[in-house]
């Protein structure tokens, strides 16, 4: 493998985290509002 082929695969590689990690992020976000909801009533 070249060195451009490996840095292709980690550019993907850190795609997909950085894509879960955001949609992680959003459940978190959402969780957070939904529980000061609940302390809120």
């Amino acid at each position: 493998m070249t060195e451009l082929d490996i840095l292709a695969l980690a550019i993907v590689a850190a795609g997909f985290a950085i894509r879960a990690a955001h949609r992680n992020f959003l459940r978190f976000l959402h969780g957070l509002e939904d529980d000061l909801r609940d302390h809120g009533e």
